[in-house]
């Protein structure tokens, strides 16, 4: 590798920040960002050499190219300079969010490329970053791609870029008086992923970051739910089940003794209502479209699980 020509090993550096196999015109576009203008011949040319090394493989005709080894991949970065890497990561970042934003294509799919440009940001130092994305966006692209993490059960990748959301949110100035929403969305869902896999004293801090400056529990309720089930996760049953009585009490429900005793004592009345009526009359009941009222069933089936331990 350190025998390429300088513009090779520039363009085997800006193909490593990609995914495993990356397309021509990517990184022609981003070479020409990097680099003094290069013609896409040029390009061609130059990486037809690499696969003529043995450093790249591509399909004749093909506009995709691939690393041979992981271990080249590996190299070609560590060839690049530390500003260099800085400078190409956060190219590639723009590009790929100006595709994305502009509504143009890119061969590669929306999610890849959100969680790509979102990746290569996050890398580089923050002095550096504003200068390529606003950082209010940023934090926005780390929420988009924790949440997308969760919905396929990614709990760890969802954790670093929650964190790195953190990290940046605190670096702008009144985060939560001037970007309340994101701010909200940002520490709930932390609070949240952090309860259910990761630093329950992390998740704990961020809980009480929305439990200070919620305007109503309505807003408070996912983070405060998310803490009980925390709790229950680690055994801290009775714990729990203060937490549970609380959220009654929000609702305005009879305030219940948190013991386990008494929750399933409440629970055997309810059974015994509840086995004086039919299916059908049960079926016939409208729909409710009282929040607190669905709130407060799903705090009471919970507390019956909790009590049993």
């Amino acid at each position: 590798l350190q025998s390429l020509s300088s513009v090779l090993q520039t363009l085997l550096g800006i193909s490593s920040f990609l995914m495993t196999s990356f397309r021509l015109e990517i990184i022609f576009e981003i070479a020409n960002r990097v680099l003094d203008t290069v013609h896409i011949e040029e390009i061609v040319s130059l990486l037809e050499n690499a696969v003529k090394k043995g450093l790249l493989e591509n399909a004749i005709g093909s506009p995709w190219y691939k690393f041979r080894h992981d271990r080249v991949k590996e190299a070609a970065r560590l060839l690049l300079s530390e500003q260099d890497t800085h400078i190409i990561s956060l190219t590639a970042g723009s590009f790929l969010m100006e595709q994305l934003e502009n509504g143009s294509s890119v061969p590669i799919s929306k999610s890849e490329a959100l969680f790509l440009a979102t990746d290569l940001f996050n890398r580089s130092p923050l002095r550096l970053v504003s200068d390529y994305i606003d950082m209010v966006r940023l934090v926005e692209l780390n929420i988009i791609a924790a949440d997308s993490a969760c919905q396929v059960g990614a709990y760890f990748v969802a954790l670093k870029n929650l964190n790195k959301g953190v990290e940046l949110m605190n670096h702008i100035e009144d985060g939560w008086v001037h970007h309340f929403d994101l701010c909200l969305k940002l520490y709930t869902l932390a609070s949240t992923v952090e309860f259910t896999v990761g630093d329950f004293g992390i998740g704990k801090d961020y809980y009480d970051e929305v439990k200070q400056n919620a305007r109503s529990f309505g807003e408070r309720y996912s983070s405060q739910k998310a803490y009980s089930d925390g709790l229950g996760q680690r055994e801290r049953h009775a714990d729990a089940l203060n937490v549970d009585k609380d959220v009654l009490l929000e609702v305005g429900q009879k305030a219940l003794s948190a013991n386990a005793f008494s929750v399933l004592m409440q629970l055997s009345q309810l059974k015994k209502k509840l086995n004086k009526t039919t299916d059908d009359e049960i079926l016939s009941l409208s729909v409710t479209n009282d929040k607190d009222h669905v709130i407060a069933v799903e705090t009471l089936s919970m507390m019956s699980t909790r009590a049993f331990y």
